[in-house]
Parts: structure tokens; sequence; C-alpha cells
């Protein structure tokens, strides 16, 4: 087995095979026969801050990741100073960031947290997010 990158005379065979793993997401594409090519990704990050008092009291991190035809929203920080707990910073920073993540072009937004991490999963679905995925992590 041999492992390289890919190259620009792959992209009709990688196309299929992305279309094979999103079946239901890229439908009108596959319907089109459209050829999208994944090596065309793009990465752009947004940092959204709270403060009072022009004292920062906590932020928010979000990527808006595109790859192939497809635009996503990934929340990967967020913190809130403990003086500033339970008072909607954390809630208010999500959504702001949900909001600049969409009118970016995101379709969808995912947030990853520990499955330890109670009061971050409470405050997710809270927000109307939902457990989708298992995510693995090589130690």
């Amino acid at each position: 087995m041999k492992i390289r990158l890919a190259a620009a005379g792959d992209d009709k065979e990688l196309c299929s095979l992305y279309y094979q793993m999103h079946p239901v997401e890229e439908a009108a594409n596959i319907k089109s026969k459209k050829l999208i090519k994944l090596r065309n990704g793009r990465l752009k990050t947004y940092v959204l801050i709270s403060e009072k008092n022009g004292k920062i009291t906590g932020f928010v991190l979000g990527d808006l990741i595109t790859y192939a035809d497809f635009t996503y929203g990934s929340i990967e920080e967020l913190y809130v100073l403990p003086a500033f707990r339970r008072k909607g910073v954390a809630s208010l920073l999500m959504k702001r960031m949900v909001k600049k993540l969409k009118g970016s072009g995101a379709r969808t937004v995912i947030v990853l947290t520990n499955d330890k991490n109670k009061p971050a999963i409470k405050l997710y679905e809270h927000l109307g997010f939902r457990r989708s995925i298992y995510a693995y992590r090589m130690i």
C-alpha cells in the first residue's frame, strides 16, 4: 500500500469517494454530476471576545472550514473567566459565533467537548446543539 499526496489527476476519483461518504448531504451535486475538488480546502478563523469595563472576560474561537463544496463552522475554544460564569456570557458568545459562522456561509456548526464537561454539554444542548458524532483521540 502506497500513501501519497493527492494530485490534480485524482479529482474525479476523489469526488466519487466523497459522494459515497456523503450521499445525503451532496445529493444535488451527485445528481448534477458536479466535479468537486477536495483539495481546495480553506480555513478562516474568527475570535469574539466579551468584555466589561475594558477588561476581556471571555472569548470564543471559531473556524469557517470549506472543503469541496461544503462549508461548515467549528467552534474550537470557549472560555469565560470564573467571576463571569453563570451570567449568560458563554451563551452570548456562542450565539454570536454561530451567527457569524452561518452569516459567513456555514451550512452547519459543530462544537466538540470532553464528555465529562457537563456544564459545556448543558450549554450546548440548551443552545440547540445535538450530539451527532463520536470522536476518538489518539493518546
